[in-house]
């Protein structure tokens, strides 16, 4: 009698013991899982990052060239030379020309 409760205790014993174990095993399974899906979704952000960079310097500089193209359309910078101001005209740029 004593021996076969004393076999009970140490199955409950090992019962206990292994759903522990059982319980942590499948925690560290789901916290591998949630760092994978962690270090994907960070990866894809950082991939996502310079996507809308470019996308912000390419519409940056459709609304400079849009400055400058009505700048040049309305010759605001002088009535000289063919709109892009004094400094474009024949007789200005002689002397750089001359150069090369």
């Amino acid at each position: 009698m004593y021996l076969l409760k004393k076999i009970k205790i140490s199955f409950i014993i090992f019962s206990i013991v292994l759903i522990i174990f059982l319980l942590k095993f499948n925690f560290m399974k789901n916290k591998q899982a949630i760092i994978k899906e962690q270090k994907r979704s960070l990866l894809m952000q950082q991939e996502k990052e310079p996507r809308q960079q470019q996308e912000q310097k390419v519409e940056s500089n459709k609304i400079i060239k849009l400055k400058f193209d009505k700048i040049y359309e309305t010759k605001m910078w002088g009535p000289q030379g063919d709109g892009s101001g004094p400094g474009s005209t024949i007789e200005f740029t002689a002397k750089f020309r001359n150069i090369a």
